[in-house]
């Protein structure tokens, strides 16, 4: 096996890998400050809630700090609720951090009692979020605040906060699942386009690539249906990805992985693992390297290591078609296929 080759193909999936963080994480960040930009604060998702249960020792203090909180900041809203045992409830949402956590301790005729601060999406979306253990991977943790999203954008009531949350989860889960994807087309035709592999890939004969894909990629299905099988029967059953698994547990966020995962990831992975690396390394390395680095690269880079078995017959058979056709036309609408029906059945 020729170093060098390999060497090569391995550094230009770690480029869109890297790549795609550097995009997303900067644009995770401008979509969530774009839309919370000039929302009032109950339906500005990067608004800050505070609470304070207080004990009123001189009668009206609690309503003279109201009112003047309201007079210094007449963006907030702030609100005060009286109970018959004395104790008062002063509640900001807000933008700018706390500002109401250290007054009533520091107020006269006002004693502290609980005082609590935090995201208004984060306390709108706590009693959506499933039980988690303590000990719960940083993946798991990940997917439940994600689901628990998923849920308070499907079923909390119609309000100026879930429809601002609304156009952030879009955006959001679209970057999640697509970035990765756009940067892997990028990097394939970079390096097509450079003449990486002087051989054109076929279009030709429509159909019968056509034909041969979907034929493909029912065939996957059933191979790969009976190796799960097969784990599971021995005590190693393969679960879905937790984070995949969040996204497709509710109808909104199955809809707006649809499109990603269904024609996006299956038209950008075909062109990089198939369409670039595998046929760059069979001229350069031979074809059992092509097979070998190219399957690993597909499953590797899909960071689930239950379903790594999967993952590498699904890239063996998508590198087989391409080979035997010269066209990466059978390998797409086959992965299409196959994650097309892995939704349908999600949603089922």
């Amino acid at each position: 096996m020729s170093i060098g080759p390999v060497a090569k193909v391995s550094l230009d999936a770690t480029v869109a890998v890297v790549l795609s963080v550097a995009i997303l994480v900067p644009a995770g960040a401008i979509v969530v400050a774009a839309t919370g930009w000039g929302l009032p604060p109950e339906s500005n998702p990067l608004a800050t809630v505070e609470t304070a249960r207080c004990r009123e020792t001189v009668p009206g203090a609690a309503r003279r700090l109201v009112e003047r909180l309201r007079a210094e900041r007449p963006g907030d809203r702030i609100e005060l609720v009286r109970e018959e045992d004395g104790t008062v409830t002063i509640r900001r949402i807000g933008v700018g951090g706390s500002v109401l956590l250290p007054l009533p301790g520091r107020t006269a005729g006002l004693s502290a009692r609980e005082v609590s601060v935090g995201p208004l999406w984060v306390e709108s979306i706590v009693p959506y979020l499933p039980d988690v253990p303590p000990d719960a991977s940083a993946s798991e943790q990940t997917a439940a605040l994600i689901r628990g999203v998923l849920r308070f954008i499907d079923e909390a009531p119609e309000t100026p906060l879930v429809r601002a949350l609304r156009k952030v989860v879009r955006l959001g889960v679209a970057l999640l699942l697509g970035t990765t994807s756009l940067c892997f087309l990028l990097v394939a035709l970079w390096r097509l386009g450079r003449g990486a592999v002087p051989e054109p890939l076929r279009w030709e004969p429509p159909l019968r690539l056509a034909a041969l894909g979907v034929a493909g990629g029912i065939g996957c299905l059933g191979v790969g249906l009976a190796v799960e099988r097969l784990f599971a029967l021995i005590g190693l059953p393969i679960p879905e990805q937790p984070l995949v698994e969040a996204v497709l547990s509710t109808r909104h966020g199955a809809l707006l992985a649809a499109g990603v995962l269904v024609l996006l990831a299956p038209i950008a992975e075909e062109l990089f693992f198939r369409g670039y690396v595998f046929r760059y390394l069979r001229g350069v390395s031979g074809r059992r390297t092509a097979y070998l680095v190219s399957v690993l690269l597909f499953a590797g880079l899909h960071l689930h290591p239950a379903a790594l078995a999967v993952y590498a017959l699904y890239g063996t058979a998508f590198a087989w078609l391409t080979e035997r056709t010269g066209s990466i036309v059978p390998s797409t609408l086959a992965h299409v296929t196959v994650n097309g029906t892995a939704l349908l059945v999600a949603l089922i």
